[in-house]
């Protein structure tokens, strides 16, 4: 049975976007080999291409519930669901940390046509993307533009078609996904509420909400996550099953939500896997430039790439963690593809993922063939 660790000198921290949330997660079993130190990008051979996949940054809340003692913007001033003061620090530091793995890719610091930056829609998400840009790139030499700012302009796009994040709160922009997920989830929650009714009862009793699906409980769960993160006390009801239980509870309603068959996960990540693929091969080809893509996201993103390649026991997605692949040319093996990973910003060193259904180091014809097999006919 494969894991997916945590690097140990950080803290594990559950958190969702409501997308992440509003979904419960966990669901793989991952076949991840950690690398305890990560050797420097080059070292045995010559990187070309870097695909990089920053979750946004900590964030209020999305949802609340009648006895949270935090539901006032008192403690949320920047709004609901929005990137706070702690996730600005957060992808800061993670734009460093990336800043100092990729400073030989960009020996001459922010060139145009050595990268492309993209989010999703999400105030939060492209605020996150703006900020962990000012630490990756700050101007230097002719990039220069002020005297006291150390700041440089970088365009960020937003292609929302690849990324199909909404289809978890928009039941009619997929049908077909709504359907599958609707077949896996009914039935199975009313199973599992009944089963440990004792433990729901305990939190619908002190929460002062009536939990009858999946919503209901993240409704509860999201605001405790996001408190805790940031620093509030939680209520005392909470402790005796708050990270843990909790924490399992959310997880198996995030995977049935999102990535519980094959069909839910191609329909939800097939769009940017074969983006992904396009651009990897196109690099190959000679017929782009770039150096780098990066791909402002969300939790659930990562996940269902995590998914694609064969992980199945995943937990939460911390704010600012940072997905990566990076395409190397091996004088031995030719072009390879490997994975790595920040489990947020205090991780300095990513950790090296042994893909399930390609281990690193992945020849790239693998890759992609394990990426041939969530592509959509019509999307």
């Amino acid at each position: 049975m494969t894991t997916f660790w945590k690097a140990s000198n950080t803290k594990m921290i559950f958190c969702g976007s409501i997308f992440t949330l509003i979904l419960g997660v966990f669901g793989f079993a991952v076949l991840v080999l950690l690398s305890s130190v990560l050797t420097d990008a080059t070292a045995d051979t010559s990187l070309e291409f870097v695909i990089v996949v920053p979750r946004h940054g900590a964030r209020a809340p999305l949802l609340t519930y009648p006895t949270d003692p935090y539901k006032g913007s008192e403690f949320w001033p920047e709004g609901k669901g929005s990137l706070t003061k702690i996730g600005k620090q957060q992808m800061y530091k993670m734009g460093q940390n990336l800043g100092k793995r990729y400073s030989d890719l960009f020996k001459h610091g922010y060139q145009p046509s050595d990268l492309k930056v993209r989010s999703t829609p999400i105030a939060r998400t492209m605020m996150s993307v703006a900020v962990l840009l000012a630490a990756m790139f700050p101007p230097r030499g002719a990039n220069l533009w002020h005297p006291t700012l150390h700041w440089q302009p970088i365009p960020i796009f937003t292609e929302y078609h690849l990324d199909k994040t909404e289809l978890i709160t928009d039941t009619k922009l997929c049908p077909k996904f709504t359907d599958e997920k609707n077949k896996m989830t009914n039935e199975y929650f009313k199973n599992y509420f009944e089963k440990d009714r004792e433990f729901f009862h305990y939190i619908e009793k002190h929460s002062g909400m009536n939990i009858t699906s999946g919503f209901d409980y993240i409704s509860i769960h999201d605001p405790l996550i996001n408190g805790d993160i940031h620093g509030y006390p939680l209520p005392s009801w909470t402790k005796p099953i708050y990270p843990e239980k909790m924490g399992k509870v959310a997880a198996d309603i995030y995977r049935l939500t999102l990535v519980a068959t094959p069909l839910m996960n191609k329909l939800f990540s097939g769009p940017l896997l074969k983006d992904f693929d396009q651009w990897i091969s196109s690099k190959m080809d000679g017929r782009v430039r770039e150096k780098m893509l990066i791909h402002g996201a969300h939790d659930v993103t990562i996940v269902g790439i995590l998914a694609a390649v064969g992980f199945e026991d995943i937990p939460f997605v911390d704010p600012a963690a940072t997905l990566v692949i990076e395409l190397h040319r091996s004088e031995i093996h030719g072009h390879e593809v490997r994975m790595l990973y920040y489990n947020n910003s205090n991780t300095e060193e990513p950790s090296n993922l042994n893909m399930p259904r390609c281990p690193n180091p992945c020849p790239v014809s693998s890759f992609m063939e394990v990426i041939q097999q969530w592509k959509l006919k019509k999307e």
